[in-house]
This record gives structure tokens, C-alpha cells and sequence, in this order.
């Protein structure tokens, strides 16, 4: 459900900013799982959600370097409202939504 959610509010939201019918792939998902996790780990403190800081810095500096228009140059044209509602929307998931351990249920 959250992939799928992550999904539809992500290429919404990208289409609502470019009116662009064409566009596609999963990279909005991938950022906002990404998120998820990263978040996750930092709250949960779990080792199975940890996330490389140094890794998560790469990410969101290749996130910023490709919203600043250097891609477009190059006729590089990247779905950048999809990876920053992805990755908001990750977040803030991991915030308010944490399923209950198998053992727990």
C-alpha cells in the first residue's frame, strides 16, 4: 500500500506541475521508500532500518543538483515534482505510520 500510495500522489502531482502526459518510471517510489526507511531507521533505532548517512547525503545532493536545471541543458528533462513528493511523502509516512512487528499482532 505504500508503494502504490507513494506512487499515485507522486506522478499526480507531477503531472498537476508540468501537465505533461508523458512521463513515467518509479524513481518518485524509490525516493519516497527511500525515505521511509532512512526515517524509520532514525526513529526506531533498528538496525534493519539503518541507513548510511553518507548515503542518504549522496541521495539528496543528486536530488538538489538535478531540481537545479543542469539536466535541462542537455535536453534532460527529469520529473523533479515526483521525486520531492515522493520523498516528502516517504518522510512523513515514516512519521505517522509504523505497522505493528509480526510478533506483536
Amino acid at each position: 500500500m505504500l508503494t502504490l500510495g507513494i506512487a499515485i500522489v507522486s506522478d499526480v502531482a507531477q503531472f498537476g506541475a508540468t501537465r505533461a502526459p508523458l512521463f513515467g518510471g518509479l524513481s518518485g517510489v524509490a525516493y519516497g521508500l527511500f525515505a521511509y526507511v532512512a526515517v524509520r531507521g532514525r526513529l526506531d533505532r533498528d538496525p534493519t532500518w539503518s541507513v548510511n548517512p553518507s548515503f542518504s547525503i549522496a541521495v539528496i545532493a543528486i536530488l538538489l543538483l538535478m531540481s537545479s536545471g543542469v539536466t535541462e541543458a542537455f535536453g534532460l528533462y527529469i520529473a523533479n515534482t515526483a521525486h520531492w513528493v515522493g520523498l516528502s511523502l516517504g518522510a512523513v509516512t515514516a512519521l505517522v505510520w509504523r505497522p505493528a512487528k509480526s510478533h506483536e499482532r
